[in-house]
């Protein structure tokens, strides 16, 4: 039975309604790309001023001209937009970054196919790489940004620019990794805001168990409620008062509890913290095995088979949300699995075709949460982890139960579809077709095929980690490296000099010890 290719449309509504929401939506569409229009024009503009800065002060005396007159552009710029001259000054240098540097993106902006927040996308991850290599991420990045959000966009330029990248990811983590800090900010109120910086492997491990705990809470009080009202025949509410919290006997406290997922995630991250004994000193050097050998938390890895076969590959891993991680825990994490999928992939395109490991149910489930990695509705990040194995073609209406007629689909993005008007067509190959309510057209491809495809360079050939600059990068590290043990032993200096003068003023300003002379 073919499967029907047009929605049903929503309940209640009128054709009237229908053709207003079109119109509307088409006026909110046609004003985004006129918004990206006036973006890309305003960064010409203020490229071209930058221009004008520097050629009237190429003649100038002394180091200083070409800076002074930068400041007056941007003072100028930031009078007549009401803007913060710093404010002002970061739009400059981001307009030569994304017009100089990434053309491509420039000329997609002006078009309107992409947001300017696309475009500062592509420019992030593409900042650190060498021109070629700059380039090539500028053409391989956009066909993505023109059918993505810049949230998907961000995770597929992150993958991109580690492929094309000199310095492999193992280089980089431990560079980036020698920055991880906890930090605290101060918020009204009487809050305050915990920042931690941590590899990506432990980040999401934390949170993801976090999360799991946080569920079991939930459970239990959803629980403790119910036997609650068949108890007492009222809401734990109504027989719970602040002044009678002390006198309540049973579950009642437990049935009132109504935390969010989000208070109890904060809730259990502090009672872990302020009542476990710490070990997350063993984490001090990176990936000990002993770090990774409690992890309950469900967190899926994909590994290309060159990074298991060859420690030293330079092959990026990731998790299932496309978050890019360190090649020595991804190599920790397979040893310690109780089993691997093997995943076979048509590189040219990314596709996932088949996984070889349990019966075919299993497999089915296996190959959908790599393929498909996150809820496949445009824009949702859920991880298929977490979503359902949804029927594209109803079971019901003589849907068959394979691959190209199944999807992961999050609870609220299922319902959407079941429940709000949706209509969701398999093109083959992963590609989803969504029919809205009003008769558009969203195409949806899975991000695995931007993660297994390969990333070319210039010359149509995958970019390659050229060796003759390995020993420079050493050094740099190394400078890196010895640049921070001397700002360390700096403020250790510091510190003590500190306390020796607190000292010695202390013994001068102290008064004279009372002296008990006896009777007189």
């Amino acid at each position: 039975m073919a499967q029907a290719r047009f929605s049903e449309g929503l309940p209640g509504f009128t054709p009237e309604h229908l053709d207003r929401a079109r119109e509307l939506v088409a006026r909110i569409a046609e004003g985004r790309q006129q918004i990206a229009r006036i973006e890309a024009d305003i960064i010409a503009a203020t490229r071209e001023l930058a221009t004008i800065a520097d050629a009237v002060s190429s003649g100038a005396l002394g180091s200083d001209g070409p800076e002074y007159a930068r400041r007056s552009m941007t003072a100028e710029v930031a009078a007549a937009t009401r803007v913060h001259p710093h404010t002002a000054r970061a739009q400059m240098d981001e307009a030569e970054r994304i017009m100089g540097d990434f053309p491509e993106a420039f000329d997609a902006l002006s078009e309107g196919r992409i947001s300017l927040a696309h475009a500062r996308v592509v420019a992030d991850a593409g900042g650190g790489l060498d021109p070629s290599a700059r380039a090539s991420l500028d053409s391989c990045a956009i066909p993505f940004a023109e059918t993505r959000t810049p949230g998907d966009l961000r995770r597929i330029t992150k993958k991109q620019a580690a492929d094309l990248a000199s310095d492999s990811p193992s280089e980089r983590h431990e560079i980036a990794r020698a920055e991880r800090r906890v930090a605290l900010t101060e918020l009204d109120d009487g809050m305050s805001e915990l920042h931690v910086v941590a590899p990506t492997f432990e980040a999401r491990t934390i949170y993801d168990r976090l999360t799991r705990l946080s569920r079991f809470v939930k459970t239990d009080r959803r629980r403790a409620r119910s036997a609650f009202i068949r108890e007492h025949g009222m809401e734990p509410e109504e027989h719970v008062g602040p002044d009678r919290i002390a006198a309540v006997e049973g579950n009642a406290l437990a049935a009132s509890d109504r935390r969010t997922m989000d208070q109890l995630r904060a809730d259990i991250l502090s009672d872990i913290l302020l009542t476990s004994a710490p070990t997350g000193h063993r984490l001090h050097a990176s990936g000990p095995d002993a770090s990774l050998d409690n992890v309950q938390a469900q967190v899926q890895v994909t590994i290309p088979a060159a990074q298991i076969v060859d420690p030293d590959s330079n092959a990026p891993s990731w998790l299932d949300e496309g978050a890019l991680i360190s090649s020595h825990t991804a190599r920790r994490v397979a040893a310690h699995a109780a089993g691997w999928d093997r995943l076979f992939v048509r590189p040219e395109t990314g596709e996932v075709v088949s996984v070889d490991r349990y019966r075919p149910s299993s497999e089915q489930k296996r190959v959908l949460r790599a393929r498909d990695m996150t809820c496949r509705f445009p824009g949702c990040t859920t991880p298929a982890r977490r979503s359902d194995i949804d029927h594209s073609h109803d079971y019901a209406r003589g849907g068959r139960t394979d691959v190209e007629n199944l999807s992961a689909l999050c609870e609220t993005h299922h319902m959407v579809k079941h429940a709000a008007g949706w209509t969701l067509v398999q093109l083959g190959g992963g590609v989803l077709e969504w029919l809205s309510p009003l008769g558009y057209t969203y195409r949806d491809e899975p991000a695995s095929r931007a993660f297994f495809r390969q990333t070319h360079g210039l010359h149509g050939a995958r970019h390659e980690r050229t060796t003759h600059d390995s020993e420079r990068r050493r050094v740099a590290r190394e400078a890196r490296r010895e640049a921070q043990r001397a700002s360390e032993r700096r403020d250790e200096s510091c510190a003590r000099e500190d306390e020796s003068r607190n000292d010695r003023v202390a013994r001068f300003t102290q008064p004279p010890p009372d002296v008990d002379t006896g009777p007189r």
